[in-house]
């Protein structure tokens, strides 16, 4: 994804995305006072009150003839992703009775060993 000179404001930077019909997002980049304007005016909002909506992680309407029609700080979304990918990969894994490696959490106790859920009914004899 190209990254774009972000938006600053007093508490951090921003990339503003908007959102394609395709549900994908797309970085606004020398648009971005034009969709900034738009979400002032479908939002009812001054400038501050978006980009502080924008900062908490909220999406903001800038249109409202169509779902899609929202804008969202990239640069928050991105962290959240990493966070999330971080937590996946700290999860312990086990490997079963039944030969699959599972996250811990996930492992079954059946009559015929340690299951994942997958086989469960069948190492349950």
């Amino acid at each position: 994804m190209k990254h774009t000179k972000p938006l600053t404001n007093e508490k951090n930077t921003m990339r503003l995305q908007y959102q394609l019909a395709t549900g994908n997002w797309v970085d606004c980049g020398a648009r971005t006072e034009e969709f900034l304007a738009l979400c002032e005016e479908f939002s009812k909002q001054d400038r501050e009150g978006v980009l502080s909506d924008l900062a908490a992680g909220k999406k903001v309407r800038n249109d409202r003839s169509d779902w899609y029609s929202v804008c969202r700080d990239g640069e928050y979304y991105d962290a959240r992703l990493a966070a999330h990918d971080q937590a996946r990969a700290n999860t312990p894994m086990r490997k079963c009775s039944c030969g699959h490696t599972i996250a811990e959490n996930l492992v079954m106790s059946a009559s015929m060993g340690t299951s994942c859920p997958d086989c469960y009914d069948r190492m349950s004899d």
